[in-house]
């Protein structure tokens, strides 16, 4: 009788004498003529079933071919279209952005085989001397990272290099923070304009924008004074969405000024007038379509004409910041900071806004020391 031969990528298990565990699987005949043959490892016999049948998957969308002739830009493709059902379509088209401009054009065409940690310091290299700021060179290398270590989980790759290059070293710009009275005269010019309430808003909670133009009226809850995020406004490729919050914390409820109460509630009877107004419509929305807003639209008919009568000039994500720093200026605690901006941690806010709490650290030791030398007073009194 005739030994049954295995299926397409079936492979077999077996075991070395070091104890671990490997397959070989064979996936036909790949564009070159030659057979495509796949080997992954494992330290448990089922750690190297899973791979198989992960490689089976892959193989079953298109996913595998013959790594020993393909380029890196071929496996970035692969790669790019294996992880676009598992992340989110603005980080999708992040990534897809990247490899097309960064990557593709300086380490595409390296065969992955003999992909290095040469190539990725090279690839460095040559984004600085084109110009690119170090956030975008750390961009590149965040992505290539990603893929490789795809890669690697695959047994596609042997290890992944560039995780041996240290990244360019990138240092955050300090957050804009206004003051009193530059955040008064924005908001005197703002008084007028139809999305006034916007950017009481944006001061008052200090929401990102996304999520301020993701707002429905069903998210205000006036008896209570509060504000439900939930999710947040995207644009990919000038095509807008609703897309869930990035964490946990992000989704939360804010409690609001009576101001800005007052504030919503007189933007709520201008859209009642307007005709704008309907319970699942956008608080902020267009006065013709009333749909979702651009973020460009606000800034060209909105945000930028306020900052000209004001003679200001300052980011829209800065009034964020701009909350942050005054209820951190005025005593409240991190952890509640924290919770009202979303951060995931409070080592984050801490991080973003260490230059403001230097300023409160000055203040509390001031105040240290007028107990301190009460006390010593008081000391020196009794023991006289």
């Amino acid at each position: 009788m005739a030994k049954k031969r295995r299926g397409r990528g079936e492979g077999s298990i077996c075991q070395l004498p070091s104890g671990r565990w490997y397959a070989d699987m064979s996936f036909g005949l790949g564009g070159n003529g030659r057979r495509v043959r796949k080997r992954v490892y494992g330290d448990t016999k089922n750690e190297v079933m899973e791979k198989m049948n992960q490689l089976k998957n892959d193989a079953a969308r298109g996913f595998v071919s013959d790594t020993g002739a393909m380029t890196v830009g071929a496996f970035l493709d692969q790669w790019l279209a294996a992880v676009k059902p598992t992340i989110t379509r603005g980080t999708f088209a992040g990534y897809e952005q990247h490899v097309r401009n960064l990557l593709k054009p300086h380490v595409g065409g390296v065969r992955l085989a003999k992909f290095n940690s040469l190539h990725v310091q090279g690839m460095y290299r040559a984004l600085a001397d084109a110009k690119h700021s170090t956030a975008m060179q750390r961009k590149a290398g965040i992505a290539l990272r990603a893929a490789l270590s795809w890669g690697v989980k695959l047994d596609l790759v042997k290890d992944n290099p560039a995780k041996r290059v240290t990244m360019p070293k990138h240092d955050k710009p300090e957050a804009t923070i206004l003051e009193p009275e530059q955040t008064a005269a924005f908001l005197k010019a703002a008084n007028e304009d139809r999305l006034y309430a916007l950017y009481v808003l944006a001061i008052d909670s200090g929401c990102r924008q996304g999520e301020l133009l993701a707002l429905i009226w069903r998210d205000v809850d006036f008896e209570r004074g509060t504000i439900s995020i939930t999710k947040s406004l995207e644009e990919v490729h000038g095509v807008l969405a609703i897309k869930p919050p990035k964490t946990k914390k992000a989704r939360r409820t804010i409690t609001l000024s009576a101001f800005t109460l007052e504030a919503l509630a007189e933007h709520r009877q201008a859209m009642l007038a307007e005709g704008s107004y309907k319970p699942d419509a956008p608080i902020f929305c267009g006065s013709r379509s009333g749909s979702y807003l651009r973020k460009s639209d606000v800034y060209r008919h909105s945000f930028e004409p306020i900052l000209n009568r004001a003679g200001l000039s300052f980011r829209f994500h800065d009034l964020r910041h701009s909350c942050a720093s005054m209820l951190l200026v005025t005593g409240t605690d991190i952890k509640t900071v924290q919770e009202r901006l979303g951060h995931s941690t409070p080592i984050q806010t801490l991080n973003t806004y260490s230059h403001v709490m230097a300023g409160s650290q000055s203040a509390a030791a001031e105040k240290l020391n007028a107990i301190l030398a009460s006390a010593s007073s008081e000391s020196r009194s009794a023991t006289g």
